[in-house]
C-alpha cells in the first residue's frame, strides 16, 4: 500500500530543512504500510516561482534521507532558505506497476521540467489506454507506472486550455479520464503555492489546525477555512503530530489549498441522509453544521475515456462542506515502547481492545459486577400527588428499583437500535468481507446460524462481483466487514447491494471511512491503531462485534435462549 503526505504553509516562515524534516518524519510514519521506494517534491532554489525539485530513491525512507542530505550538502538546495509560502508533497510506494527503481518512484512528473507533479495511492484500471493515447499526442513515458499518465494528462489539458483554467477545474478534467480507485495530490509550477487533492475510493484526510478560521461562504454554509498550515495524508498516523481535528474527504471531493484557504469542491452535489454508527458521536464545529453529500462519481454519466479522444466534463465547481472529526488515536499507540516489534505489542494490547469493543454495549446486572442495588428511597419518576386529591390518604413511599439491579445480561448496539426490526425481518443475512475480516466472519458464522432465525451466507467480496451478477434483494440484510473501511472490493460490493435496495450494515475500525459513510447503520470496533501487517487486535474485536450482533438479533428468540446463556 502506498502512502501520501502533503504540507502547505502560508504566512508561516519555515526553513527548507524544517519542511524536509516534516516530510521525512511523516514518511517514516507511513513506512509500516510497505515501502520499496520513496520521494518528495519541494520548491527549487532560484528565481522561477514554484519550480519543483523532485527527489526520489528506491529503497526505504532511510535511503531517501541520505539522498536528501546529499542534495543539501551539494548546495543544489539551500537548507537555511526561509519559505513563507510553500507546498510540498511526499510519497512511499509499494510497487504494483513496474519494478522498485528510481524512475518508478513517486512523485511522477509531466516532463523533466516538472511542470506538474503527482503522488498517487491506488490503481488506475485504464492506464494502458491513456498511455497509448498520450503516446499518439507525442508524449514519451519515462517510467512503467500507471501514475505517470496523470501529470502528462495535466500538461496536455493545460495546453489545450491555453492556461485559462483554474487548478481545481484542471484536476476535475483530468480525473474525469481516470478509472479505478485512487487518491491523488497535485503540485504545479504553473500554479505556484497551490495544492489540489482528490479521492475516488482511496482514503484522503485533511488536518485542520486549531487556529483555523472559517471564511464566509456565498452559499449559506461554510466550506472555506483560513489556515496558516495545512496537512493532507492518506493515513491518519502521519497527521497525529499536527492536530486532532480532521476532515475525511469523500469520493468525488476536490480539496484546493491556496493562499492559506482550504476549499472543498465537487462537480455536483446532492443531499444524503447521515449514517448512524454505534459509538460516540463525532465532534463537530460551527463551520461544519451544514452538511451535504456528493455524488460518488466525478464524471457525468456516459463520460468515459476512449482511445483517440478525451472526455470533456463540465468544469463548474460547487463548494461543499464536510463534517469535522476528532482523531481518537493517541501518539503512544504508534510507538513500540519496550517491545521488539509492533506485532508483539499489539498482541499484548488485545485484552484492553476487547474491553473497548464491549464497553457500554454489554450491560451487566449490578449484583453480577459486585455493586449494591440502588438505595434511592424516592419513587423514581412517579408524578407527585395532584392537589385536587389532597383529601386522599398519602401513599407510602416505595424503594426505587433499577432495571440493572437484577436480571440477565443484555447487549445494546446503539447504532443498530433504530433498525433492529428491519434486520430481524430480513430474508437472509449476507456477510461480505476479505482477508482476515473474512476469517473472523467465518469463525462466527456457525454461531450466527444457531442464534438467529435467518439464513446466513458468507461471501468473499473479491469474488462477489468477479464475473458474477449475484442476486441481491430488497429483503436482504448485507453486513460489510472492513477494518480500514476503504477496501476496494468491499466498497464495490457495498455499492452494488445498495443499488439493489438491500439494507446495509457496516463493521469498521475507521471513523469517517467509506464503509462508515455509505452503510445505513453500523458498529465501530474501537480496536485502536494497528501498525503490524498481520491483524491481531482488529480480528478479535470483529469476532466480538459479530457475536454481539448475534446476541442482539436473538434477544426475543425463545428457542435460542439456552445457547445465548
Amino acid at each position: 500500500m502506498c502512502g501520501i503526505f502533503a504540507y502547505v504553509n502560508f504566512g508561516t516562515p519555515r526553513s527548507r530543512a524544517a519542511i524536509l524534516q516534516i516530510l521525512l518524519c511523516a514518511l517514516h510514519r507511513l513506512e509500516y504500510r510497505g515501502c520499496d521506494s520513496a520521494g518528495v517534491g519541494i520548491d527549487e532554489d532560484g528565481d522561477s516561482p514554484g519550480r519543483v525539485r523532485v527527489i526520489r530513491k528506491a529503497g526505504d525512507v532511510a535511503t531517501l534521507e541520505l539522498e536528501v542530505a546529499k542534495a543539501l550538502q551539494e548546495g543544489t538546495l539551500r537548507p537555511e532558505q526561509v519559505l513563507s509560502n510553500h507546498c510540498a508533497i511526499a510519497h512511499t510506494r509499494w510497487a504494483t506497476h513496474g519494478a522498485p527503481v528510481d524512475r518508478n518512484a513517486h512523485p511522477q512528473s509531466s516532463s523533466p521540467a516538472n511542470e506538474f507533479v503527482v503522488v498517487h495511492n491506488g490503481l488506475l484500471t485504464n492506464w494502458a489506454v491513456l498511455r497509448k493515447l498520450l503516446n499518439s499526442f507525442g508524449y514519451e513515458m519515462s517510467s512503467e507506472t500507471d501514475t505517470e499518465v496523470v501529470p502528462k494528462l495535466c500538461m496536455h489539458l493545460f495546453q489545450a486550455c491555453q492556461g485559462r483554467i483554474t487548478f481545481p477545474q484542471l484536476v476535475i478534467r483530468v480525473v474525469a479520464q481516470l478509472e479505478g480507485a485512487f487518491g491523488l495530490v497535485f503540485k504545479s509550477s504553473k500554479y505556484p503555492n497551490e495544492l489540489v487533492a482528490c479521492r475516488n475510493g482511496s482514503p484522503m484526510i485533511l488536518t485542520i489546525p486549531s487556529g483555523a478560521v472559517p471564511s464566509a461562504s456565498t452559499q449559506g454554509g461554510t466550506s472555506t477555512l483560513q489556515s496558516h498550515e495545512v496537512f493532507i495524508s492518506s493515513d491518519a498516523c502521519a497527521l497525529l503530530d499536527h492536530g486532532s481535528n480532521v476532515v475525511y474527504l469523500e469520493d468525488g471531493d476536490v480539496c484546493h489549498v491556496a493562499e492559506g484557504r482550504v476549499t472543498l469542491y465537487a462537480p455536483s452535489a446532492e443531499p444524503r441522509s447521515p449514517t448512524v454508527i454505534s459509538g460516540p458521536p463525532a465532534t463537530t464545529t460551527s463551520l461544519e453544521r451544514h452538511k451535504c453529500r456528493v455524488s460518488p462519481q466525478y464524471r457525468p454519466p456516459g463520460m468515459r475515456p476512449v482511445y483517440g479522444e478525451l472526455a470533456q466534463p463540465s468544469t463548474s465547481l460547487v463548494e461543499i462542506t464536510r463534517q469535522c472529526h476528532t482523531l481518537d488515536v493517541a501518539l503512544e499507540t504508534l510507538m513500540r515502547g519496550s517491545f521488539p516489534h509492533f506485532m508483539l505489542k499489539e498482541i499484548h494490547e488485545q485484552p484492553e481492545c476487547l474491553r473497548n469493543t464491549m464497553r457500554g454495549r454489554i450491560l451487566f446486572p449490578r449484583a453480577a459486577v459486585g455493586l449494591p442495588p440502588h438505595r434511592n428511597s424516592s419513587r423514581g419518576n412517579s408524578p407527585a400527588p395532584s392537589p385536587s386529591l389532597g383529601a386522599c390518604r398519602e401513599r407510602p413511599e416505595e424503594p426505587f428499583k433499577s432495571p440493572f439491579d437484577a436480571g440477565p445480561v443484555t447487549v445494546k448496539l446503539g447504532g443498530l437500535v433504530p433498525h433492529l426490526e428491519v434486520i430481524r425481518s430480513a430474508r437472509r443475512l449476507l456477510l461480505l468481507c476479505v482477508g482476515s475480516a473474512y476469517n473472523s466472519a467465518y469463525a462466527v458464522r456457525n454461531t450466527l446460524e444457531e442464534l438467529v432465525d435467518l439464513p446466513v451466507q458468507l461471501e468473499l467480496a473479491s469474488d462477489f462481483l468477479a464475473d458474477r451478477a449475484p442476486p441481491v434483494f430488497r429483503e436482504d440484510c448485507c453486513c460489510f466487514l472492513s477494518y480500514s473501511g476503504e477496501n476496494a472490493e468491499v466498497v464495490a460490493a457495498l455499492r452494488y447491494c445498495r443499488d439493489k435496495g438491500a439494507f446495509c450494515v457496516g463493521f469498521t475500525n475507521q471513523v469517517g471511512s467509506t464503509v462508515a459513510q455509505e452503510t445505513h447503520c453500523g458498529v465501530y470496533l474501537h480496536a485502536g491503531y494497528e501498525s503490524a501487517a498481520t491483524s491481531t487486535k482488529v480480528f478479535g474485536c470483529s469476532v466480538v462485534a459479530l457475536l454481539m450482533l448475534a446476541l442482539v438479533l436473538s434477544e426475543n428468540n425463545l428457542r435460542a435462549q439456552p445457547r445465548r446463556e
